[in-house]
């Protein structure tokens, strides 16, 4: 039998209290390697439990510590290039930002000399009228009594919708050309009964980002000439279309 890795007295063939290091195969007497015989005990009744002696438990944990510095360069690594995959991900982003800052800056908006005007845009192919009762009744009732004597097929007019409005009025959808003049004639079959009007048209109110102070400054009406100059879509007949409504300064905090 081998001797004791520790004190290096032979250890007898029959001797129970001994350990067997799993990683370098040295035998060591429970007493030499700080081992109890409960320890023992567990140990030798558990194939999963492999005993290691201090001398291979330091070799082993600094093999360990090794793997995982290892480990951490890799990580390092892998964070240092993606922090420069996101910083050129930043500048291009910037830079973007910038173009866009330098596209807003200016007032004056270049147009398409091929543009419609704001009156041509919002021109719909339909064509609608609303009609009105001048004493108090609901918009069931007005549509029963409109319906009851004008026919669309007579008139050789298309209708497409009827919808009720405030007042007990009724808004009829026309889809062919002319037939808002052809129903208006034929209500005057009715009177004074009922009036006829015409939906008003919105206008958008448009709001400009960005602009520089020496613009803000100007008088309305020069920059309204100004816009005009430099849109087809705001000359002619849309010449009165424009109108500054509010100017103001965003303060910065």
């Amino acid at each position: 039998m081998a001797n004791c890795f520790h004190c290096e007295i032979e250890i007898k063939k029959r001797e129970k209290w001994m350990l067997k290091c799993f990683i370098c195969g040295l035998i060591s007497h429970l007493k030499c390697a700080n081992v109890s015989e409960a320890e023992h005990n567990v140990i030798t009744s558990n194939p999963s439990i492999n005993y290691t002696c201090k001398t291979c438990s330091k070799a082993k944990f600094f093999i360990e510590l090794k793997e995982v510095k290892t480990a951490l360069d890799d990580v390092k690594k892998t964070i240092e290039q993606q922090q420069i995959k996101f910083g050129e991900q930043i500048i291009l982003l910037q830079e973007s930002i910038n173009k866009s800052n330098k596209t807003n800056d200016t007032l004056l908006i270049n147009s398409n000399s091929n543009l419609k005007g704001y009156s041509k845009a919002v021109k719909r192919q339909n064509e609608k009228i609303i009609v009105k009762p001048t004493k108090g009744q609901d918009s069931k009732k007005t549509r029963e009594e409109i319906t009851e004597k004008i026919k669309p097929e007579d008139l050789a007019i298309g209708v497409e919708n009827i919808k009720y409005v405030k007042n007990g009025g009724i808004l009829i959808n026309c889809t062919e050309n002319n037939s808002k003049e052809k129903m208006k004639n034929k209500m005057e079959e009715f009177g004074d009964k009922y009036q006829i009007e015409e939906p008003k048209v919105r206008k958008p109110n448009i709001m400009l980002v960005n602009v520089e102070k020496e613009y803000i400054e100007r008088e309305n009406d020069e920059i309204e000439k100004c816009l005009g100059e430099q849109n087809c879509s705001l000359q002619g007949e849309n010449k009165n279309e424009i109108k500054i409504l509010r100017k103001y300064v965003k303060k910065k905090y």
